[in-house]
């Protein structure tokens, strides 16, 4: 038996509309200082027909320490509905503090695969402002832990109650966001159809995903309007495919890279997807099934396909080693054993939740 999980997708021109739907008595607006100054928060709140608070101090690599922060504010205030706007990072803060205020005894350590943890009484409502993460539609959260280091985990309690996409949202983000959330995306693709966990859902996503990511990331990164409003909807259709398969290995050293040597999640995946490539095409059952993939892009061979990952780096100004992003030989072998050490970590979770019988990230 399989689950496929999905909140309900609220899509298109004037998508924000929506929330004077959701009625509620008081509602929490979950974001970052940046996009305060951007005026999307005031754009938001303004749809809400209720009284509305704002928390915005959610870093670019939030800590268990900001989850409880937002926890604490839900509770204090009694708010029922909880939006998360802004990037991935700000949507599994958000998902996180809705399970603890409806759990309050439950430490964010508990927040496991097989946890039974309950939300009733509080609606989540999640609002991606870049095109990549596809946190909005899955069950998965990362977060820094104590130590420093990101932990992912999943749930179902961490799913939406709704995603809302709106393309005025992300109208004028920066080509660099465009560039680094776009090829996160186009990681989560490619992953979810190599996953162990593919099925047929999630396989029929992950090819459209794909598709619509490689005919419209350089568009967007140049600023078309129509191919940024293709990528938000690739980048969620992506969410809903590893979400419900897994992320690869990309995302593993991506993690352990991005956490070592502060890269953006989107750059160090990035990276490391061609080279990942390479070396899982050594495997027959894997090479097969990538070139079952790139039949979907009319792509003839392998080769060509890996080329088309560099050269699409190249014309996003992304990096494609880690010389580019001046980390020497050195200072990587310096910190080998602890890449090697992150990688296990999470290899070792991701088993755990395979074991658990959950499909996720």
């Amino acid at each position: 038996m399989w689950n496929f999980f999905c909140p309900k997708v609220i899509f298109g021109e004037e998508a924000l509309s929506f929330l004077a739907e959701l009625g509620g008595k008081r509602a929490l607006i979950l974001t970052d200082q940046n996009l305060v100054k951007l005026g999307l928060v005031e754009k938001v709140k303004k749809f809400l027909q209720i009284e509305t608070l704002i928390f915005d101090q959610i870093e670019a690599e939030p800590s268990y320490l900001t989850a409880d922060q937002a926890k604490e504010l839900i509770l204090q205030k009694d708010c029922d509905l909880i939006v998360g706007l802004g990037g991935g990072s700000v949507l599994d803060v958000a998902k996180t503090a809705r399970i603890l205020a409806e759990n309050p005894e439950l430490e964010i350590e508990e927040i496991t695969p097989l946890s039974p943890i309950q939300v009733k009484k509080r609606k989540l409502i999640l609002i991606p402002t870049t095109t990549g993460s596809g946190s909005e539609v899955t069950t998965a959260i990362v977060l820094k832990n104590k130590e420093g280091r990101k932990t992912p985990t999943i749930n179902s309690a961490a799913l939406a109650d709704f995603a809302i996409l709106d393309p005025s949202l992300i109208e004028n983000l920066p080509p660099g966001l465009v560039a680094q959330t776009g090829i996160d995306a186009l990681c989560h693709s490619i992953d979810a159809f190599l996953s162990e966990w593919k099925n047929d859902f999630s396989d029929g996503l992950a090819i459209f995903s794909l598709k619509l990511i490689f005919e419209n990331l350089i568009s967007a990164y140049q600023g078309k309007k129509e191919a940024k409003k293709k990528m938000q909807y690739g980048a969620t259709l992506a969410g809903l495919a590893f979400g419900n398969s897994q992320a690869g290995l990309s995302h593993t050293l991506g993690h352990s890279l991005g956490a070592v040597f502060n890269l953006p999640h989107g750059r160090a995946c990035g990276i490391c997807l061609p080279y990942s490539l390479q070396f899982l095409i050594k495997n027959r059952e894997v090479e097969k099934l990538l070139k079952d993939l790139i039949f979907y892009l009319k792509i003839d061979s392998l080769e060509e396909f890996l080329e088309k990952i560099f050269d699409l780096l190249s014309s996003l100004s992304l990096p494609s080693c880690l010389r580019e992003e001046k980390i020497s030989a050195q200072k990587f072998n310096q910190n080998l054993e602890k890449l090697v050490e992150f990688c296990q970590l999470r290899w070792n979770h991701l088993n755990h939740q395979k074991g658990s019988g959950w499909s996720g990230t």
